[in-house]
């Protein structure tokens, strides 16, 4: 009896001991797994630990404050002049589309709309432009070499001298209602019929409409 009692305890000391072999084992292998995944994620290319570093362009550098210079209290400012001939006679050289672009989703971030549309991307003007019949489709009378300006914007990726992306608010009191929209428009040949002269020539092509909400006008 006492045999038997014997090899019984030594049978249940063996299964203890393999059972806890077992889960060292399997708690080594999830540790290592553990560290692999930890030293993966360590390792990752910066590219995707980082956000992208935004490119310091001239021009939105030169737009400085331009929130608080558009205000009708700062046109009196010396550096709203500046502003100023910018929207209203296009860039004085000839500037990438990238940049372009940067600077007018910094114009759109100071209207009130134009904070919850989404930002504007150069792939949008050059599909827009690139989908354009502009021979047909143009209002102006002389459409050959603006149609060809407006193409060659999209082909090199460059903004010609007088060129400017401007955006507009929406049409009010439109057959008896309020019409709250966004539009962004790529406007060219500023340089040489001013946005601020009546009666000029305009050369633009309408790169977006989103129709915001529409209301009766209120009789006053």
């Amino acid at each position: 009896m006492k045999f038997f009692n014997k090899v019984s305890l030594n049978f249940i000391f063996s299964v203890i001991g393999f059972s806890l072999s077992l889960s060292l084992a399997f708690t080594g292998c999830a540790s290592s797994t553990l560290e692999n995944s930890t030293a993966a994620q360590i390792t990752l290319p910066d590219t995707q630990l980082k956000e992208p570093v935004q490119k310091d362009f001239e021009f939105v550098r030169l737009t400085g404050n331009l929130c608080s210079l558009l205000e009708i209290e700062s046109h009196d400012k010396p550096e709203y002049k500046g502003i100023y001939e910018l929207m209203n006679a296009g860039y004085p050289k000839e500037v990438s589309l990238e940049e372009a672009v940067a600077v007018a989703n910094k114009f759109a971030q100071c209207r009130e709309t134009g904070r919850t549309q989404p930002l504007l991307r150069s792939e949008e003007i050059v599909a827009s432009i690139r989908k354009w019949v502009c021979e047909r489709d143009a209002y102006f009378d002389d459409k050959k070499k603006p149609c060809e300006e407006f193409r060659r914007i999209a082909e090199s990726g460059k903004m010609p001298k007088g060129s400017f992306i401007e955006f507009g608010g929406g049409l009010q009191n439109y057959r008896g209602y309020n019409i709250k929209a966004w539009e962004i428009h790529l406007r060219i040949r500023l340089d040489k019929h001013r946005a601020d002269l009546k009666d000029v020539p305009s050369y633009s092509r309408l790169i977006r409409l989103n129709y915001i909400s529409s209301e009766p006008t209120k009789d006053f």
